[in-house]
């Protein structure tokens, strides 16, 4: 498809970053991706963190072209990011072979962290974690959904194919926010009737 075969279609003087971050803006601010993505997983955003929900404002949109170095190495969202989040990855081209995402289990993530503090070089870290990380092959209209405490990562791209991929986040109101203004991040995407009912008559005593 085009995704698949963006590459092609550009050449070197081609400015990737400044085009992919005016699509993201463009992006954002024509499609309402916040509404399509949870309508998408509703039912199991609304089993996770409840249905008073905080949805990142400005999608994450990543191109890679062949062999480019736009991976993401290993490394973790939070607790920069709280650790009550969601995180979807969702692929708009195939994700098979060195297209596809790693995600380190629980068990993985903790033997990492005690490893990287009893003085383990982080390089070797990442070498010897990447290779057992758990790899997900995900069709279009999939996603993988992760909690950002775990380490996580994309490999090399070394197929002859562009991949692109989007990935939002999700958290309920009243979880803790981490170390980032959930409010610059975030924005309401959905509130029950329960917390409505409650805002409504705390303002109410307020006036």
């Amino acid at each position: 498809d085009s995704f698949s075969c963006f590459h092609r279609q550009i050449d070197e003087d081609f400015d990737l970053n400044e085009k992919r971050i005016a699509l993201i803006s463009k992006c954002t601010e024509l499609i309402p991706f916040h509404n399509q993505i949870y309508e998408a997983f509703q039912h199991h955003i609304d089993d996770l963190i409840g249905t008073d929900i905080l949805v990142q404002k400005t999608m994450n949109l990543v191109i890679d072209v062949p062999h480019s170095e736009t991976n993401s190495e290993y490394h973790r969202d939070a607790p920069l990011n709280s650790y009550y989040e969601l995180v979807f990855w969702i692929p708009l081209t195939s994700s098979e072979n060195s297209k596809n995402f790693y995600v380190l289990d629980k068990q993985q993530t903790k033997k990492m962290l005690n490893e990287y503090k009893c003085g383990e070089p982080w390089d070797n870290l990442a070498r010897k974690y990447e290779s057992i990380g758990n790899r997900f092959q995900v069709n279009f209209g999939e996603a993988i959904v992760f909690n950002p405490g775990l380490f996580h990562g994309s490999v090399k791209n070394f197929t002859d194919e562009t991949r692109w991929t989007v990935n939002v986040r999700f958290k309920n109101v009243f979880t803790p926010p981490g170390k980032k203004d959930p409010f610059q991040f975030f924005k309401i995407l959905h509130l029950s009737n329960l917390t409505q009912l409650g805002v409504e008559l705390e303002r109410f005593e307020c006036e």
